[in-house]
């Protein structure tokens, strides 16, 4: 039996509450979950608690590259699924997942992505949540492959491929990197369709209330 503490979704396989493709309304906790930070569940629901990162998150501003980015764009009907079904922090983001930053060509889109998959819709599976605070929140996401099977890795440049879900209007988005990687909880999540495109779109500009 698995129970997620703090994060609203149990059983022996969690699933959101609601069902359906897009998850129904899972939706985490209001209350500050610092402490719950990266839980990780092991087959018999032992929590292994990853290191607090609250104290290292900071404030710097990055610029967007004047070349701007690959990233797997969310429909607006995921989008808007993502935001409603995980963001409890006051600024939604909710935009896309990044898959290479600071290019514009072609060749540097990473397998098993290709220049004849640009403008393709590709579905992404919410494998993972964190929030760190009431700074800022993602989901970690998988790319589903043709044959169904789950790619955690290699797809974004990022070691943890996720969307930034929200942020408190402060902090960076770019932070859900360092949250990540201080660990996150496991959850069966949603799916969401996803747009491959080139953008010069910022994360800060696109969020919405």
């Amino acid at each position: 039996m698995f129970y997620f503490k703090n994060i609203g979704v149990w059983g022996d396989n969690p699933t959101p509450k609601g069902g359906g493709r897009h998850g129904g309304a899972w939706r985490p906790p209001d209350s500050d979950i610092t402490t719950n930070v990266g839980l990780r569940f092991g087959p018999a629901g032992v929590e292994q608690n990853a290191p607090d990162i609250s104290s290292g998150i900071g404030y710097a501003t990055p610029t967007m590259h004047p070349d701007g980015y690959f990233a797997l764009v969310l429909e607006p009907a995921s989008a808007a699924v993502l935001r409603e079904s995980f963001a409890t922090l006051a600024h939604p983001i909710g935009h896309h997942c990044t898959v290479r930053y600071g290019t514009s060509r072609l060749t540097d889109l990473p397998a098993p992505l290709s220049e004849q998959d640009i403008g393709k819709t590709f579905q992404l599976k919410i494998i993972g949540y964190a929030r760190a605070e009431n700074k800022v929140e993602a989901v970690v996401v998988a790319l589903v492959l043709p044959d169904g099977t789950l790619l955690e890795r290699g797809f974004s440049e990022n070691v943890i491929p996720h969307i930034t879900v929200a942020t408190d209007g402060v902090e960076e988005p770019a932070r859900a990197n360092d949250l990540l990687q201080a660990g996150f909880a496991r959850i069966d999540g949603p799916t969401l369709d996803a747009k491959l495109e080139h953008t010069y779109a910022s994360s800060k500009s696109v969020a919405t209330s």
